[in-house]
């Protein structure tokens, strides 16, 4: 069963962090990093998603459209599409071994590569930001590589 359009909380099977923008950002109109924020983060993001008719998925962080650019997860401020590009969009499949609610979130061109939790999440200040990086071959991904996709 596929996701709805609407609003969810993601977060990472590995050890519960919460996928979303930081509270403080820089002002510029340069792309904001995508976290894995702690499970306990005051004022932690939903995501938006909303189901394209071709399947996939236009995920945005406070409106601004979720992309990856080298091999980093964003939030695009500025949404301006290149034509023919898909880079904006996502495959979300469920992986119901794993669980209610366990998802693997794809490339929509590029469907070995996917978001993954780099790190454990005492490493970082805040969190690591999401990575976008060849997944292990499915039904056993990795617990960093598996998202609970939770209505908000």
């Amino acid at each position: 069963m596929s996701l709805a359009t609407g609003s969810y909380t993601v977060r990472s099977l590995k050890d519960k962090s919460i996928v979303g923008r930081f509270i403080e950002e820089e002002r510029s109109i340069r792309p904001k990093p995508i976290f894995a924020l702690p499970a306990d983060f005051p004022q932690a993001d939903n995501l938006e998603f909303e189901k394209q008719d071709d399947g996939f998925y236009r995920i945005t962080a406070r409106g601004a459209a979720v992309t990856h650019r080298r091999d980093l997860l964003f939030a695009d401020i500025i949404d301006i599409e290149d034509e023919g590009s898909n880079h904006k969009l996502w495959r979300v499949m469920r992986q119901f071994r794993r669980g209610e609610n366990v998802h693997t979130i794809h490339l929509a061109n590029e469907q070995e590569k996917g978001w993954t939790v780099p790190a454990p999440i005492s490493d970082w200040p805040f969190g690591p930001q999401v990575a976008v990086k060849s997944l292990t071959t499915g039904p056993n991904y990795d617990e960093a590589e598996l998202f609970i996709i939770s209505p908000a």
